[in-house]
């Protein structure tokens, strides 16, 4: 039983390599990532917020891309273009859908795609 003991010296040092390799490309990708993560979530939040508008039933499609771009603006949300909104109006109801996606470039020739969807529809 002590001889056992006295040959354990811990971990290795390729896997030290490989655990410092694993834990460097992670916090690169949650530093990558994240940011666009934060702002679909302020795109989701300008999307939902355009009913507190008094005159909202009443905008034209283009008003509706107007003010949407206007808030995209004031956040710094450069990735949502306006051919990225699609507006549909029909008899009362309106539903918006915000499709677009970010290439992030990673390493080399490797890249990350991100799609995101965003729904609203006008009850």
């Amino acid at each position: 039983m002590r001889a056992l003991k006295s040959r354990q010296t811990g971990t290795s040092m390729l896997m030290t390599v490989y655990l410092v390799c694993t834990a460097a490309a992670n916090i690169m990708a949650v530093v990558k990532i994240g940011p666009h993560y934060y702002n679909n979530q302020l795109v989701a939040s300008a999307l939902h917020a355009l009913p507190e508008d008094p005159n909202f039933d009443n905008l034209s499609k283009g008003k509706v891309r107007l003010k949407l771009m206007q808030s995209f603006q004031l956040n710094n949300i450069t990735h949502v273009g306006g051919k990225d909104i699609v507006i549909k109006r029909a008899s009362k109801k309106l539903s918006i859908d915000i499709n677009y996606n970010i290439i992030i470039p990673i390493i080399y020739n490797i890249d990350i795609n991100l799609h995101f969807k965003n729904h609203f529809e006008q009850p």
